[in-house]
């Protein structure tokens, strides 16, 4: 989300709650500290919840991340309406039947597309897609008619979808995550070992977007989006790597164009990607071949020629990268860390994309 499409979307809405939102998390925050070179936001996280919550995963879940490491984790990040990309895309991957998936992680609506696709088809996640447009769910209206319910009518979805009951300690490992207000950190939550009504506050945690949603509790803390600016993660890659995985596919509803636009968080995902913590891991890096629109016209457009013009940009874009994709579905992959995908062209990073 660029400065001229919030500006816009909190010019529409009552921003006042936001606003103090924002406040209570500065209160929080050392800004300074979270940006300098020996203090990402990934070792910040790590260092104070998720090496600590992974620990206490049960039994049965440290066995199923132990036999499921050595696959390929799906890292799907946010982006409203722009996630019907992500439904295509894997879409695409499918088809062509050469990987597999043992993982899944995903902020805001990524959240609600690896909860769906780790637990049913693609067909399934479609279907969810159809829903959501049907009770035009997250439009401009809602935003400016709050008592429209936006929590009821995703409760509802992700409730009548079945997918909450499929996650259990043998099903595909997956985590979301949302953002702790109170420390202004990222959380990950891992879906197999919870209950199923935890599973759903996790998800409503992950997608909760503060204009649109209600702040989520869950164990007497507060959440909000997981891709909440500025230092918000919106590309979970951690929980997974925790686990053992170390070959990843990363899905992106952020174009190029806007990559470009939005410098500064080009610039921390760089730092974070580079950081050590992820040495020995290799990554694909699938983007739009095009802008799929700024807040308005994108992030919050769920109409039915939107989604299914995403869905088929998806599916095109993933078929032309297939081939850097299936590298990582060989023993001994070709030897690079980064491989961003672009056009079908490759970039092998940020740096490079960013040129």
């Amino acid at each position: 989300m660029n400065k001229e499409s919030l500006n816009k979307l909190l010019a529409m809405a009552n921003d006042d709650e936001f606003n103090e939102l924002a406040d209570r998390i500065n209160d929080h925050m050392d800004t300074r500290n979270r940006i300098t070179k020996d203090s990402t936001p990934t070792t910040d996280r790590n260092d104070i919840r998720t090496k600590n919550f992974l620990a206490d995963l049960s039994a049965d879940l440290q066995f199923q991340a132990e036999i499921s490491k050595d696959g390929i984790g799906l890292i799907l990040n946010g982006g409203g309406a722009k996630g019907c990309y992500q439904v295509g895309a894997v879409s695409a991957i499918r088809e062509k039947n050469v990987l597999s998936f043992t993982g899944y992680s995903g902020t805001s609506i990524g959240a609600l597309n690896a909860a769906a696709l780790s637990a049913s088809d693609v067909e399934t996640a479609k279907a969810m897609w159809s829903n959501i447009t049907n009770n035009d769910f997250l439009s401009v209206d809602d935003i400016l008619h709050p008592d429209l319910e936006n929590d009821a009518a995703l409760r509802n979805l992700l409730v009548s979808s079945g997918i909450l009951d499929k996650i259990g300690p043998t099903s595909p490992i997956t985590s979301v995550t949302a953002f702790d207000v109170e420390s202004g950190y990222p959380a990950d939550f891992v879906l197999n070992g919870m209950e199923e009504a935890d599973k759903l506050k996790a998800l409503m945690a992950s997608a909760a977007f503060p204009i649109a949603f209600e702040q989520q509790e869950i164990e007497e803390v507060f959440y909000v989006d997981g891709g909440f600016p500025v230092f918000g993660d919106n590309m979970p890659v951690t929980p997974l790597y925790l686990l053992g995985f170390r070959k990843f596919i990363v899905i992106h509803t952020q174009s190029y164009a806007e990559a470009r636009h939005n410098a500064l968080m080009a610039k921390l995902n760089a730092d974070v990607n580079k950081h050590a913590y992820y040495n020995g891991a290799m990554f694909v890096h699938l983007f739009p071949s095009r802008d799929m629109g700024d807040t308005l016209s994108g992030t919050m457009n769920f109409t039915p020629d939107y989604i299914a013009q995403g869905m088929e940009l998806g599916y095109r874009d993933a078929l032309a990268a297939h081939e850097f994709m299936e590298q990582l579905s060989v023993s001994a992959p070709d030897s690079f860390k980064e491989c961003h995908v672009v056009n079908g062209k490759t970039f092998r990073s940020y740096e490079d994309l960013l040129a």
